[in-house]
């Protein structure tokens, strides 16, 4: 996954649902979300298909949920539709740290690399 952006959605806006609590993160009953966009990147291990409905054991992106500690809370589906590479995704977490160490990967990739026989992740 590559080409991490900030996607500021359309449903933050002048709505009483979401909160601003800084820039590119929102208060939601009790969590706190952000949306990114980014690209799969077929040249990379386990990201055949962009945004899959399933996430295989290999997959980078249920990987990446695990290391930064969110979930998936809208996977936008009218935009992922327009694209075969380009995914939206809306992230929740309960603690606000964890939606800052998500954002710190605006402008990175993350990806696997084969290590000692497994899969480690790489940020870069």
């Amino acid at each position: 996954m590559k080409n991490f952006q900030l996607y500021n959605a359309a449903k933050y806006q002048n709505t009483d649902e979401y909160e601003k609590v800084e820039e590119g993160i929102y208060k939601n009953n009790g969590t706190y979300v952000t949306s990114l966009t980014f690209e799969m990147d077929n040249s990379r291990l386990g990201e055949e298909e962009a945004c899959p409905s399933y996430m295989p054991d290999d997959c980078p992106l249920e990987d990446l949920l695990d290391h930064f500690y969110v979930s998936v809370s809208d996977f936008y589906e009218d935009l992922n539709k327009n694209s075969e590479v380009t995914c939206y995704l809306e992230f929740d977490a309960f603690e606000i740290e964890d939606i800052r160490k998500l954002l710190t990967l605006i402008g990175k990739q993350y990806y696997f690399v084969e290590s000692d026989g497994g899969l480690r992740s790489v940020i870069e």
